[in-house]
């Protein structure tokens, strides 16, 4: 199974790179590539979640999410270089 990852900006942050997404899933977990080499912090924000919050375990350009049900939507924003 796959996530649905949707880059919906890719900006600069004060000296950090900021790349934001908008996450469908439809699995229980997932290793997401972010496009950064290092994910320094990263935030979830739910649209609509079945499930409660995603855990997350970051390595360095890569967050896996856990933790989700089939149809869960959120904004993850990762901030990085």
């Amino acid at each position: 199974m796959a996530f649905t990852v949707s880059i919906l900006e890719k900006t600069v942050m004060g000296n950090m790179r900021c790349h934001m997404m908008e996450v469908t899933t439809d699995g229980a977990s997932e290793a997401l590539a972010t496009g950064l080499t290092l994910v320094r912090a990263h935030t979830i924000s739910p649209i609509s979640m079945n499930s409660g919050a995603p855990l997350a375990k970051v390595s360095a350009g890569t967050i896996t999410l856990s933790n989700c049900t089939s149809g869960d939507r959120f904004y993850l924003t990762a901030y990085g270089r």
